[in-house]
């Protein structure tokens, strides 16, 4: 019932983790990059099918994080790739505000993301995973899987790289030994 009306083709996969009782309720959503970012009222040149599909792929969102008040401590991921990275967003709860807050943020966060991630690649250290979570009416990088395996799990570390000028080194690459 959750998944009813989705304007895209949806795969339903069961998942368990060999629990005698469920402690939450994951549901993964995958989603193109552009749809996550795109805003049709700053888009001049978008379709209006496109504008269609987006506003169709909106409403449907905005319906499941209602939907989640019935859900025993859900948590919606919302992936998708960007230049060779997995990104995800959290949305934690059944707090149908929140989860509109967060959606009408996503946006502005995708832009973030995509942002970081070019910029992680630039300094060497591409991200091929990287998760956002939703805090205190804003989306923050919480953490990283590099190329190699290497975490980088310092929010306050990839925060600063979003918000890092070009041209400067964010230190960390490993060092060749002598």
């Amino acid at each position: 019932e959750v998944l009813q009306g989705a304007p895209l083709r949806v795969k339903r996969i069961e998942l368990s983790h060999n629990a005698a009782e469920s402690q939450g309720e994951l549901i993964r959503v995958g989603l193109v990059y552009a749809v996550l970012v795109w805003n049709p009222f700053v888009t001049a040149i978008a379709t209006e099918a496109g504008k269609d599909a987006y506003a169709g792929i909106r409403q449907w969102l905005r319906s499941l994080w209602n939907k989640l008040t019935e859900r025993r401590n859900p948590v919606v991921v919302v992936q998708s790739y960007q230049d060779g990275c997995e990104v995800s967003f959290l949305f934690r709860g059944k707090d149908v505000k929140q989860n509109y807050d967060a959606h009408d943020a996503l946006p502005i966060a995708a832009a973030q993301a995509a942002k970081l991630i070019a910029d992680m690649k630039s300094k060497r250290a591409a991200p091929t995973s990287l998760v956002y979570e939703f805090e205190q009416s804003r989306w923050f990088p919480s953490y990283a899987i590099l190329n190699g395996g290497r975490i980088v799990s310092d929010r306050n570390l990839l925060i600063a790289i979003e918000q890092l000028p070009t041209g400067l080194s964010i230190g960390t690459q490993k060092r060749k030994s002598d």
